[in-house]
């Protein structure tokens, strides 16, 4: 089943030459991780914009549930879709509790203080990413892997329907990265998460992502991961011949 759909879209920056997609056609399943990968500038972040409402498309649909992302109130989108930017290092000198509790913001537009949901949807989000130890500390005094944690738990207090994440594990230590491959494949397998992320880290595609898009401007080659991993995809995609071996059954990629 598709949860987001991209159809006909089309896509570039005002004042740019050309376009970064010319009639793209795009389809993620519900309930599966989606990794979105290629080279740098080839457009991943971009294209994660597009499906989480950032950036508008100048033709085409992207449909988000069978509905037509135009057509969804800010409010209505926003307690579908949740969106982790790749800048989480940013000065916020507020505190972590306040940071999570952001993520509560729109809906308490709607249910006009009803502070019994706050508090179960705020418990759920700092319980499941392992955060409440740190809701009294500041977040401009934690780690890169306690802040990235910290804004997952932001986007699961809002919503953990469809969480898309921009690079979530790029500047993290090799145990941060687990950890937080950990923390995805927890929400997909318990609660049924669609996960959408961009990486760059073909080993953590592989050894996450049922779903690879591989991204080079308009050329996109979607798919189950392991066939759109191929050699030919690669090399057409990164220039350069990319090396793999087999270990427990796991493609490993080396260059």
């Amino acid at each position: 089943m598709k949860c987001v759909e991209l159809n006909g879209v089309s896509f570039g920056y005002s004042g740019a030459k050309s376009k970064i997609f010319d009639n793209i056609n795009i389809s993620v399943n519900k309930s599966a991780i989606t990794a979105i990968c290629g080279r740098n500038g080839a457009g991943k972040s971009t294209l994660l914009k597009l499906i989480a409402g950032i950036n508008k498309a100048a033709s085409g649909s992207v449909i988000i549930d069978n509905k037509e992302i135009r057509a969804y109130h800010k409010r209505e989108l926003a307690l579908k879709m949740a969106y982790v930017d790749q800048n989480f290092n940013q000065d916020l000198p507020l505190k972590v509790a306040d940071i999570i509790n952001l993520g509560n913001y729109p809906r308490e537009m709607i249910v006009h203080d009803n502070r019994r949901e706050f508090n179960s949807h705020f418990r759920d989000a700092t319980d499941s990413t392992g955060v409440r130890y740190l809701l009294d500390r500041n977040y401009n005094l934690l780690s890169g892997g306690e802040k990235q944690k910290v804004m997952i738990a932001r986007a699961v207090c809002q919503s953990s329907e469809i969480i898309l994440l921009d690079e979530p594990t790029s500047s993290l230590d090799i145990g941060n990265k687990v950890e937080i491959k950990e923390l995805l494949l927890k929400f997909n397998k318990q609660n049924g998460s669609t996960i959408i992320m961009v990486s760059h880290d073909l080993n953590e595609v592989s050894a996450v992502a049922d779903y690879t898009i591989l991204v080079d401007g308009n050329k996109i080659v979607t798919g189950r991961t392991d066939d759109v991993l191929s050699d030919v995809n690669l090399e057409a995609c990164f220039y350069t011949k990319i090396n793999r071996f087999y270990e427990n059954g796991r493609v490993v990629f080396y260059y």
